[in-house]
């Protein structure tokens, strides 16, 4: 698969930029309506993300 340029990347829903991160409760409880478990939303939601930073800063 060819890379795709940074700059062809569509705007993502959740942006937070655009406003779309109202959207994340809503989108949560979906996720959660639809069976997946509360370890799953929480990695999505956040705690990878928090993870990842963690690592980034320590360095």
């Amino acid at each position: 698969m060819p890379a795709v340029s940074l700059t062809q990347m569509p705007e993502y829903p959740f942006d937070i930029l655009s406003g779309g991160h109202a959207d994340i409760p809503d989108f949560l409880q979906d996720m959660k309506e639809h069976n997946y478990s509360d370890e799953r939303i929480s990695l999505i939601a956040g705690k990878n993300w928090l993870y990842a930073f963690e690592k980034i800063l320590k360095k």
